[in-house]
């Protein structure tokens, strides 16, 4: 497991920790990280990104699995 420096908790289901390593690592509320990056803003901003992505995957999936099962 990661042991970490800092912590910086945000309101948007995730938290940023700094690493020993000089690197800034997102995690969820479920302890999963996500992503690694170089600065902490970098880290928040592709953590955001790729929550988004995540929601439209699931939310086409359910489109995708909603109209198969009409047909």
């Amino acid at each position: 497991r990661m042991t970490t420096q800092t912590m910086k908790k945000t309101d948007d289901g995730f938290t940023v920790k700094k690493t020993p390593y000089g690197l800034y690592t997102s995690v969820d509320l479920d302890g999963k990280e996500l992503v690694t990056s170089a600065t902490e803003h970098q880290c928040t901003a592709m953590t955001h990104f790729y929550l988004q992505g995540l929601q439209e995957a699931k939310a086409s999936y359910a489109t995708t699995k909603s109209t198969k099962a009409t047909k």
